[in-house]
């Protein structure tokens, strides 16, 4: 992060800090802290010291790791440089070793975990692994949360596997091919492609429409400090938003939209990108700005 404002061309001074990060793991992350309910978490590791570190924090989360052998290649990472005010300039993002995400590791992911009735995936991985999960998902709900604009195309490939999309409306825009749809017009499109959910966020203002409600919930924003580190936010907001819907608040989109803002806000409010939340402090939280 720049430690002045930011100005092209120039060298600046700075700080940097080194987190836990990826999608699917901030949220598998989060819905292990919400509850004591399993959590499992499939992905892949490469050869290298960060791999090592990245299970160590992922067993201290209590996750259960799906077995993998190392493979020769680095680890997943992702680097934002900040400005002051938290906004991201630019991300960085080496993502080879999610070209390994195949079909043959996508079968070996779903019998892994075909007892859990929720599957949480990003879209850090190919169209072909997400058809092979879509078809060998059984009785578990499938939901997505997009990572970027650009990694949409598995989405629309799979759009009849998928029970659920959390996204922005830049990622929805991509999804449908409207880049002017607004986000209430986005959402019942996504519906009307065959999604029971589709949680969008637009900035600080996100809405869920549901295939078998025909109200559009929505949610008021809570104040942001001007210096929040944005970055995590996002995967805070799924994580509690599919906690509440199918755990605290079972079938209540609006008190999971609610828990969602509440606890991106509180996100918002931590150094780290997957702060160490707990149910408790999202109620507390909610319960002081009520």
């Amino acid at each position: 992060m720049f430690d002045t404002a930011f100005h092209l061309g120039q060298s600046h001074p700075g700080h940097w800090h080194q987190n836990l990060g990826g999608v699917a793991a901030n949220v598998a992350c989060h819905l292990q802290r919400f509850s004591d309910a399993s959590v499992s978490f499939a992905g892949l590791f490469g050869d290298d010291d960060a791999a090592q570190w990245i299970q160590s924090e992922l067993n201290q989360c209590g996750l259960q790791l799906m077995p993998n052998q190392p493979l020769q290649a680095a680890s997943p990472s992702y680097t934002a440089i900040h400005q002051q005010d938290g906004a991201v300039i630019a991300g960085l993002s080496d993502m080879v070793l999610y070209r390994q995400m195949d079909a043959d590791w996508a079968q070996k992911a779903a019998q892994f975990g075909k007892a859990s009735s929720i599957w949480v995936v990003d879209t850090n991985m190919s169209g072909a692994a997400l058809q092979i999960l879509g078809e060998m998902k059984g009785q578990s709900s499938l939901y997505i949360v997009a990572v970027s604009p650009a990694k949409m195309q598995p989405v629309v490939q799979n759009i009849q596997h998928i029970d659920g999309l959390i996204c922005n409306l830049a990622e929805a825009r991509e999804l449908l091919g409207q880049q002017s749809v607004n986000v209430a017009d986005a959402a019942r499109a996504l519906n009307q492609l065959g999604l029971a959910h589709a949680i969008i966020t637009d900035g600080a203002n996100p809405c869920v429409s549901s295939k078998t409600d025909e109200e559009l919930q929505s949610a008021q924003p809570n104040p942001i400090d001007s210096s929040a580190h944005l970055t995590g936010a996002g995967d805070a907001f799924a994580a509690a938003f599919l906690h509440s819907y199918f755990m605290a608040h079972p079938q209540n989109c609006q008190f999971a939209l609610s828990h969602a803002v509440n606890c991106a806000t509180l996100a918002l409010q931590q150094p780290q990108t997957c702060p160490a939340l707990s149910w408790q402090d999202i109620r507390e939280f909610q319960a002081s700005n009520e």
